[in-house]
């Protein structure tokens, strides 16, 4: 029996979370510019008074780009890990692919497609794994978001943050504070309407979270990038762990 060499599915997976650290670099520093500002002003459509959050410079372009490659390292990592244990086997590997399918019903078909020449448990190990919409959700979203990046640039979102701002009492009464979400935040000013009654009020405390996050053509559109790719990568790290104790050898 030969050995395995499931070196190149983990270097794909190393180059993966190296991909991964300099995207969060690049989120920290842009975001520690605090490359947003707050204004309290009255909506002359309206008449209505609140606060305007607008974005002073959009999330650089690099962040796409570095994104697109650890979604692609991360999915290649799975085509490698069959293609090794087909190898193994002296298989050939031009149509051997982690198989995916986009309904419960098809993939077992899909398996023995893209997957029979690796034998019986790498293809029940993929039976497992249940990568198909409704199964395994993150490794179907990977994959849908590898697609997606093939055919457009995955430019990650606006920042989006949860805007607070707080009142003063008038009189002996607690503390008012406002929350609300800003969906999307960009280069256009974003209207926060003020608490109805004390909208000309000034607050004695204000603030704005914001994060980068997924464009909304991605399955995961809408979460912070970063938690969404550590979870793409803890699950990919998974799958090559199970196919190394189940398949050392072919």
């Amino acid at each position: 029996m030969a050995t395995v060499d499931y070196s190149g599915a983990l270097l794909k997976l190393e180059r993966a979370e190296a991909h991964i650290a300099d995207l969060d670099f690049l989120i920290f520093t842009y975001l520690r510019r605090q490359a947003y500002k707050i204004a309290q002003i009255v909506d002359l459509e309206t008449g209505k008074a609140g606060f305007e959050i607008t974005l002073k410079e959009l999330p650089p372009a690099i962040m796409s780009g570095v994104l697109g490659d650890a979604i692609h390292n991360l999915r290649a990592a799975l085509d490698i890990t069959i293609s090794a244990i087909a190898l193994a086997r002296g298989e050939r590997i031009d149509r051997t692919y982690f198989p995916f399918a986009k309904f419960r019903d098809d993939i077992d078909g899909m398996i023995e497609k893209r997957a029979s020449a690796a034998g019986d448990e790498a293809m029940q190990i993929c039976r497992e794994l249940c990568p198909y919409k409704g199964g395994n959700d993150a490794l179907w979203a990977l994959h849908q978001t590898d697609i997606i990046d093939k055919h457009q640039t995955l430019i990650v979102g606006a920042a989006v943050g949860d805007f607070r701002y707080g009142l003063l009492p008038q009189g002996p009464a607690n503390k008012i504070y406002m929350d609300a979400f800003c969906h999307h935040l960009s280069l256009e000013p974003y209207f926060v309407p003020g608490i109805e009654g004390r909208e000309f009020e000034h607050p004695f405390e204000i603030g704005l979270s914001v994060e980068i996050v997924l464009p909304a053509s991605a399955p995961e559109g809408g979460k912070p990038v970063i938690a969404v790719l550590n979870e793409f990568r803890r699950v990919v790290s998974g799958v090559i762990q199970q196919f190394q104790a189940r398949c050392p050898t072919a």
